[in-house]
């Protein structure tokens, strides 16, 4: 009995040695497979990886670090990790990295002064470092973690190029974001508007709008934004003394897939300009113009249609003395000559009040609106009547006759270009505004291609509205005419 036991303890002891063999080997094989793995990581790891011993020498790079100097593996590990600065620090460099040796701590990277790395070629180029102390068998290793920051460093540059040329401005550029308020606010804003950046910075946009038109962003500017991707316009604003300028503005979405940090509001960037002088000048030549088209309209109605008319008298004394001699012939003839210049004087006399509507002095915007319907009947034979219904009186002269010309121009395309068999002028209110709209129900055109043209006709009353910080909106398909919108500031609140 006792050999077999022996015999049974030998086999045991054998197992027990295999199973701490085969476990040896398996825990080999799984530390191998480990260690490839951390290599394999490490050499594809997106930022150089050095690691370098007390005295400095680097005891190994990973594919990135040999990549981003232009060293190879051999030729890496025979360097000393000051060889890879740029000459100008290498003096100073020794006793920091002793000074860090004795006393370690982790350096995460960014943190710091700006760091400069040298090629195997000499060029030298931006890089953050992060440091960290480690222990392998007993020594003091350093670990340093190298990313190459040249690619940012030019954005960086340019945006800081950007911001430069951003402040020295004289257009003002600012941003509007969550509630409709200031975001940013450059030079060329604080010098149209008068308000500081501190100052402006967060308060709702409604800060710079005229007192009698404080929805303007809100209402006009954001949904043309929204709908078009941009909008420009001549607008009235104010200043920080309480005084109005006018400013030709583009609004545009800042970024389409960003919105602002405060709500979900898209962020819309404005480009403003101030024009305050040239809309002076531009409103003084309009009055000018004016003045001359009354000036030939009154000439017209003086001296031409009188000399028409006394030609004409000529003609019916002329023709009584050659009928009474028989000729007959001569006599129709002199009839036909009477009645083409009654007609040119109808014609004469219609042409002047066209180019000076007194009735807008004497009688105001309606009774105007209400003869040039009647004149477009009468003269081109094209239904056309006006609609108004309510009692408006517009007390400022200019805006009467802007409103009336813009009127004119639309009834007269109406009647030259779209076929049209029935025109309606219609004055109406809307709170703080005038709304003049003529409809026409000629051949249309495309909506594109109606906002695209470049007609004399179109500049002139889009001119026009601007004159008068109001907007000209153009509604037109084939087959279902077009229409004519002018929207003015009123006081009728």
């Amino acid at each position: 009995m006792p050999p077999a036991k022996s015999a049974d303890t030998e086999e045991d002891r054998t197992e027990l040695l295999r199973r701490i063999e085969e476990l040896e080997t398996r825990l080999e094989a799984a530390q191998v497979a480990s260690a490839r793995r951390l290599q394999f990581a490490v050499e594809a790891a997106p930022n150089g990886i050095i690691m370098t011993d007390a005295e400095g020498r680097i005891v190994f790079a990973n594919g990135r670090a040999r990549s981003l100097f232009g060293y190879s593996e051999k030729e890496m590990e025979e360097l000393r990790v000051e060889e890879l600065m740029p000459e100008r620090f290498r003096r100073h460099h020794g006793g920091l990295r002793e000074r860090y040796h004795h006393d370690p701590e982790q350096r995460p990277m960014g943190i710091g002064r700006d760091l400069f790395a040298k090629r195997k070629d000499g060029r030298e180029f931006p890089v953050e470092i992060g440091l960290t102390p480690v222990e392998i068998d007993g020594e003091r290793l350093t670990l340093g973690m190298i990313a190459d920051i040249t690619e940012r460093k030019r954005a960086e540059e340019a945006l800081r190029d950007q911001a430069r040329i951003l402040a020295s401005l004289h257009e003002a550029v600012f941003t509007i974001g969550g509630s409709h308020r200031i975001e940013t606010w450059n030079r060329g804003a604080e010098y149209i508007f008068g308000w500081t950046e501190d100052e402006i910075i967060g308060e709702p946009v409604s800060k710079i709008c005229p007192v009698d038109d404080l929805k303007r962003y809100s209402e006009r500017i954001l949904p043309a934004v929204l709908a078009e991707g941009h909008y420009e316009s001549t607008l009235r604003c104010r200043r920080r003394n309480a005084q109005e300028v006018t400013v030709a503005i583009r609004a545009s979405l800042a970024d389409s897939d960003r919105t602002s940090e405060a709500d979900s509001s898209p962020r819309v960037i404005v480009c403003a300009n101030d024009i305050s002088r040239q809309k002076e000048l531009e409103d003084e030549i309009v009055q000018i113009s004016e003045k001359e088209q009354r000036r030939i309209g009154q000439d017209l109605h003086d001296d031409l249609c009188q000399q028409l008319a006394s030609i004409a008298c000529l003609a019916k004394v002329l023709r009584g003395q050659v009928a009474s001699k028989g000729n007959a012939e001569t006599a129709t003839a002199l009839d036909q000559i009477g009645e083409m210049l009654s007609s040119a004087n109808v014609r004469a006399r219609e042409i002047s009040r066209g180019l000076a509507p007194a009735v807008i002095q004497r009688e105001g915007l309606t009774s105007a609106l209400e003869e040039l319907a009647s004149r477009t009947k009468r003269v081109f034979g094209v239904p056309c009547r006006f609609h108004c219904p309510d009692p408006i009186f517009v007390e400022d002269e200019k805006t009467a006759v802007q409103l009336y010309r813009i009127a004119q121009e639309a009834t007269a395309n109406a009647v030259k270009h779209s076929d049209a068999t029935e025109i309606l002028i219609e004055l109406t209110l809307t709170p703080g505004h005038l709304r003049l709209r003529v409809h026409d129900d000629g051949r249309g055109l495309p909506l594109e291609a109606a906002k695209r043209s470049s007609g004399l006709g179109l500049l002139t009353m889009n001119y026009r509205a601007g004159i008068l910080d109001g907007e000209l909106e153009i509604q037109s398909s084939p087959g279902r005419g077009t229409t004519i919108i002018c929207t003015a500031p009123h006081g009728n609140e």
